[in-house]
Formats: C-alpha cells, sequence, structure tokens
C-alpha cells in the first residue's frame, strides 16, 4: 500500500487495520449478508466508517450510533 507523503507511518497502519477488523466482524463474527441490519456502535470510528461502507458493499442496511450530531453527519456523509 501506498503511503500518502503527509501521512506518517502510525496512522497509515492503522488503515488496513481498521479494514480488517471491520470485515471480520461482519462476515466472519455476524456473517451479515444482503437485505440484513447491522447496528454499528461508535459509527463515526475509524472501524464504524469501515463497517458502514462495507454494509453497503454487500446489500445490507446499516443502523449508526455516535456520541454527537456531528459525528453521525460525518457516517451519512
Amino acid at each position: 500500500m501506498n503511503i500518502p507523503a503527509n501521512l506518517p507511518f502510525e496512522q497509515a497502519a492503522a488503515i488496513p487495520e481498521a479494514w480488517l477488523t471491520a470485515y471480520q466482524l461482519l462476515f466472519n463474527v455476524a456473517k451479515i449478508k444482503e437485505d440484513e441490519t447491522a447496528l454499528i456502535m461508535a459509527a463515526a470510528s475509524g472501524v464504524g466508517t469501515c463497517m458502514i461502507q462495507l454494509c453497503k458493499m454487500a446489500g445490507a442496511d446499516s443502523i449508526a450510533i455516535s456520541s454527537s450530531p456531528t459525528k453521525l453527519e460525518k457516517c451519512i456523509e
């Protein structure tokens, strides 16, 4: 994975970790399927935003929970 010049190595390392964690939770643990719904707590976090996108990819719906309206706006984006 190419790392953008303005991104420190430690932050870049977290990107695939968030995606792998989200994938494992949705597909290996929850076994999410098309037309199902996932409740995503801390949805504006790195793992949470990945889960929202993976649900869309799988044809599943997601319900996002976060601590503030501002964070929920990020989930909608």
